[in-house]
């Protein structure tokens, strides 16, 4: 397990496009993003909508009585479920 966390983190931490960051959005434009981002990027949207992160992960209510727009977390609170 550790070592296909590092070899994630290795691909993604390639040090040209850090210090040329340019270089980053010329390879995004014609390339495209990496497999490894879009993987992230997918799994990640994937657990936030489906039912089990929706209802255990974060913190998802059918139908909200209110809306307050900008409203502090307090310790421990989970994360809202809607985009």
């Amino acid at each position: 397990m550790d070592d296909k966390v590092a070899s994630l983190n290795a691909a993604k931490d390639i040090k040209i496009y850090t210090k040329y960051p340019i270089l980053n959005k010329v390879k995004t434009k014609l390339i495209g993003r990496s497999f490894i981002s879009l993987l992230k990027d997918m799994t990640a949207i994937g657990y936030c909508t489906s039912e089990l992160g929706a209802t255990k992960g974060l913190a998802y209510e059918a139908v909200p009585v209110k809306f307050i727009a900008c409203m502090p977390l307090i310790q421990g609170q989970k994360s809202w479920a809607t985009k």
